[in-house]
Formats: C-alpha cells, sequence, structure tokens
C-alpha cells in the first residue's frame, strides 16, 4: 500500500495492508508482519534514519527513526490515508481523506477540510511547508509554492499520490492508479501507464478480511486482495458482499454504499479506483 525512497542509498522500501515491509538496496528495519493490526496499514515515508508506517486508524509505527506520536484511539472524522515527514524539524504530518491534518513535532499550516474537495489521497512535505491531493486531482498548497493541478481535468484513474522534487523547490508529480506520472515545475521521466497490465482474475487473487474497528458508531470489515501469480495485475471497481445458501447460490446481496464513514469514495467523486497488485 505505499512506497519511500531511502534519501542514503537511493534504493526503497515496500509495504503492504498487512505491514510487511520489503527493502531493495536498501536496509531493512522491521516490520509489522504477524502484528494483530486494528486498521490495515495505508502509507509509509522514509526519514533521515529509517522509515515510519500509518494505518487507516491513525496508528504510527517508526523503524530506526523518532517516534512523536499518532491518532490510535483517537474518533477521527476520516480514516487516515497518508504520511509525509517534515524534511526541517524530523517530525511528520498525517492526512485523512476528508483532508484533516495532523502534525507530530512539525508546524501546522492548515488543512483541506471544507474546501469542497475531499476524498484526500496523498500528502508530501517540501522544505518549507506541505502540499495535499485528492483522487480527483486537486492539489492544495500549504506555506509552499503550487504550480498547478489536474482539477477538472477528466481522469481516466484517480489520482494516489504526490511527489516532491528534492532537486527543484516547490515542484512535484501526480501520480494516478494506472501509472500515469503528471509533472509540474519537475522533469517528465516518464510514466508506468503504458505498460499493459492484465485484469486480475479469480484464480490468482487471495482474499481475505479483517476488520477496521469502529468509527463514529459505525463497525467495518475490509477486504485483502493479494496477488498470488507471477504477474502484476489490474483490480478495477468497488467490492460488493453477498450472502450464499448452502448450495452456493446467492440468497443476498448486500447495498454497495462507496460512500461511508469507514472510507470509501468521498461524495461527489465517482471515479471507480484502480489498484495495481504486483
Amino acid at each position: 500500500m505505499g512506497a519511500a525512497v531511502d534519501p542514503a542509498t537511493g534504493g526503497y522500501w515496500l509495504v503492504t495492508e498487512a505491514g510487511n515491509v520489503y527493502n531493495f538496496h536498501a536496509p531493512w528495519y522491521g516490520s509489522l508482519a504477524g502484528r494483530s493490526l486494528s486498521s490495515p496499514v495505508v502509507a509509509m515515508t522514509a526519514t533521515a534514519t529509517g522509515y515510519l508506517v500509518t494505518t487507516a486508524a491513525g496508528n504510527v509505527y517508526n523503524f530506526h527513526t523518532p517516534w512523536y506520536g499518532s491518532k490510535a484511539g483517537a474518533a477521527l472524522p476520516a480514516s487516515v490515508t497518508a504520511i509525509t515527514v517534515d524534511p526541517y524539524t524530523g517530525g511528520y504530518w498525517l492526512a485523512t481523506t476528508g483532508g484533516n491534518v495532523y502534525n507530530f513535532h512539525a508546524p501546522w499550516y492548515g488543512s483541506a477540510v471544507g474546501k469542497g474537495h475531499a476524498d484526500v489521497s496523498g500528502i508530501v512535505g517540501t522544505p518549507t511547508g506541505y502540499l495535499l491531493t485528492t483522487t480527483a486531482g486537486n492539489v492544495y498548497n500549504f506555506h509552499t509554492p503550487f504550480h498547478g493541478s489536474l482539477a477538472n481535468r477528466s481522469l481516466t484513474a484517480p489520482i494516489t499520490g504526490v511527489t516532491a522534487d528534492p532537486a527543484v523547490h516547490g515542484s512535484y508529480w501526480l501520480a494516478a492508479a494506472t501509472g500515469a506520472v503528471y509533472p509540474f515545475a519537475a522533469p517528465d521521466y516518464g510514466r508506468a501507464h503504458t505498460r499493459t497490465i492484465a485484469a486480475c482474475n479469480g484464480t490468482e487473487l487471495l482474499v481475505t478480511a479483517g476488520s477496521t474497528g469502529a468509527v463514529l458508531g459505525h463497525d467495518g470489515d475490509y477486504l485483502s486482495f493479494t496477488n498470488t501469480g507471477s504477474q502484476p495485475c489490474s483490480l478495477t471497481g468497488y467490492p460488493g458482499v453477498a450472502a450464499l445458501g448452502a448450495n452456493g447460490q446467492q440468497i443476498l446481496q448486500a447495498t454497495r454504499t462507496p460512500n461511508g464513514h469507514l472510507g470509501g469514495l468521498r461524495p461527489g467523486n465517482t471515479i471507480a479506483p484502480t489498484v495495481i497488485l504486483a
């Protein structure tokens, strides 16, 4: 569910919803594998000495880097979706899908709450502030330059994250679920969406369920999709839940609610997510 670059080696780490961490030309400092998590891991970020991992419920886990707090146990108005480090203080910020920003040993410069385009999907720190992006491509700048966005553009897939160009202050890239990359005052080095990635089929997917815990009086479960095949595949859409009888035939179909307190699409967003499973 996330990736981060090691500033010391240029290598990188990948993290899964279950908290597994895989290192590539970067040191391995530990993971959450095998631990009982109250909600899935949603993001990770690198620091000067290690990395941080966060969950949808706002837990923050530190590996070879200082810990300055989390939102664990707090009644959040929306699920946490991203984390980023303040390069100046070494602290960090958490962002929710609703645009809330929580600061830990880092200055607070504002949030996207009430700006009319929620469904925040990413946050990135800059030398002077931070940027937020939404699945629709909106970019909100806080104490840092603004160089454009994809607002009001017709997108084929939701924007899933934002990252800053360390070489040019204030410049950034937006990444879409299909692998498309959009530069803003940053070099265009290419994109992955030109690759042909086949749709996942039932034989190569392992689906498991877990509890997300309670939020605003609601209780829910999450579905985790794992690609057991040898090649990446893509999932598009929004999952549904059905009840089956003893003979395996469907007897009840639950109403799909893509917008809800426990996550999903924010009001006004109609773009079905596309996820690449590696």
